[in-house]
């Protein structure tokens, strides 16, 4: 969809501008606000995979939901089967420091320490 591309694209250009800069000099926050269904995980795995694979950085996924977070793994698993992937929800800690992304609920990561990630 074209407003998904425009998104990838701004959100890309955004993350190549801040390479290089000090910690304390690179934006805390990015949002995308978009309804249900217009695409939102699609985009996000996509900005995931791409930054895994140019930039080897490594993401975390928040969902509301348990079932969100499976559905964001099944998505992985069609769309970009080749990334490694951990997850934190259901009292479950199935996270690694070598995952290019880990998908979790917020209660999942509530009050635990990701320093090791």
């Amino acid at each position: 969809r074209p407003y998904q591309k425009e998104m990838l694209r701004e959100v890309w250009r955004e993350a190549k501008r801040t390479l290089g800069l000090p910690i304390d000099k690179l934006p805390s926050r990015v949002a995308c606000v978009q309804p249900t269904g217009a695409g939102k995980t699609v985009e996000i795995l996509t900005l995931v995979n791409q930054a895994a694979q140019d930039l080897k950085w490594r993401a975390l996924v928040v969902a509301p939901t348990r079932k969100l977070v499976k559905q964001t793994l099944e998505s992985v698993g069609r769309l970009y089967p080749q990334l490694n992937t951990g997850r934190i929800s259901e009292g479950k800690w199935e996270a690694k420091a070598e995952h290019s992304l880990i998908v979790a609920t917020a209660a999942g990561i509530s009050g635990r320490k990701l320093t090791k990630f």
